[in-house]
C-alpha cells in the first residue's frame, strides 16, 4: 500500500492568498473529517486526530505556518520590541546601528 496524501487549497484569512498544503490523508479521509467538522460533529482535533496542529489550523483558516510566523507570531527586536525580519535574531538594524555608533 502506498503513501496516501491529499492536496488541500484554502484562502488565507490573513492575506487572502490561495494557499495549498499536502495533508497525510486520503481524499476520502479528508472529506469525511471535513464534513463531520463543518456539520458540528466535533472539534477539529477530534475530526482530524492524526494531523498536526498547524495542519488543522490550515484547514480552518487557510493560514500556513509561514504566514502564522510572519503575521501572528512575529519576531521582535530584543532591544526595542519592534517587529523585525527573521534574519535578525538579536536586534533590528536600527538598534544595531545605534548600539555600535556609541562605541
Amino acid at each position: 500500500m502506498g503513501f496516501k496524501s491529499t492536496i488541500v487549497v484554502r484562502k488565507s484569512n490573513i492575506t487572502g492568498k490561495m494557499n495549498e498544503m499536502r495533508l497525510p490523508l486520503s481524499r476520502d479521509e479528508f472529506l469525511l473529517g471535513l464534513k463531520k467538522w463543518e456539520l458540528g460533529g466535533g472539534l477539529i482535533q477530534d475530526c482530524f486526530p492524526t494531523l498536526k496542529p498547524e495542519q488543522r489550523e490550515f484547514i480552518q483558516t487557510g493560514i500556513t505556518p509561514e504566514e502564522w510566523d510572519k503575521h501572528v507570531n512575529p519576531i521582535e527586536c530584543q532591544t526595542c520590541k519592534r517587529r523585525v525580519d527573521e534574519d535578525y535574531t538579536v536586534g533590528c538594524p536600527e538598534c544595531f546601528k545605534h548600539e555600535h555608533a556609541e562605541e
